[in-house]
C-alpha cells in the first residue's frame, strides 16, 4: 500500500476513533438519540450490502487489490462507495447521539478525508479496469446520480 493510501485510513480511523470515544460527548434528547440510532440501521445496512457484494475485493486501503474483480453490482449498481456512505452515516449518528462540537470538527474531516480517498480510488480504478471511467460518470459516488431524459 502506498504512504498517500496510509495516511488516508490512518486520518480515518483516528477521526472515527475520536468520534466514538469523545469523553466530552453527552447524551443528546432521547428523539434525536431515536433519529440518530435510525441513521446508525441505515448505515449498517449499507455497509453490510457492500460487504456482501465486495468480499474477496474488501480492503480499508484505496489501492485496488490484485486478481479480483471490478465490482459493479448490487447496491454498487447505485452507489461507487457504499462502505464510505455507510462510515459517514454512522459517523453522523454518533455525532447526533453523542454531541459534543469537538465530535463535529472530527466529523467533518472525516468526510473531507473520505472525500479525497474516494477520489483516489477513482483514479486507481480508472487505471486497473477500462470499464471503470465509464461506471464512475454513470454512478453517483456516495449518493445515486438520477438521469434526466428530455
Amino acid at each position: 500500500m502506498t504512504l498517500k493510501g496510509r495516511i488516508f485510513v490512518w486520518v480515518q480511523f483516528a477521526c472515527l476513533g475520536l468520534i466514538i470515544f469523545n469523553p466530552l460527548a453527552v447524551l443528546n434528547d432521547p428523539i434525536v438519540i431515536c433519529g440518530a440510532g435510525l441513521i446508525a440501521v441505515v448505515a449498517w445496512a449499507t455497509l453490510f450490502a457492500a460487504y456482501v457484494r465486495l468480499r474477496e475485493s474488501l480492503t480499508i486501503y484505496p489501492e485496488p487489490l490484485e486478481n479480483v474483480p471490478f465490482v459493479q453490482t448490487g447496491i454498487y449498481k447505485y452507489i461507487r462507495h457504499p462502505m464510505y456512505l455507510g462510515v459517514i452515516l454512522f459517523s453522523l449518528a454518533m455525532c447526533l447521539a453523542r454531541t459534543h462540537w469537538l465530535s463535529w470538527i472530527f466529523f467533518v474531516v472525516l468526510v473531507i478525508d473520505l472525500h479525497f480517498k474516494h477520489s483516489y480510488e477513482d483514479k486507481l480504478l480508472a487505471l486497473k479496469w477500462p470499464e471503470a471511467l465509464e461506471y464512475q460518470e454513470k454512478v453517483g459516488a456516495l449518493i445515486p446520480k438520477f438521469v434526466v431524459r428530455k
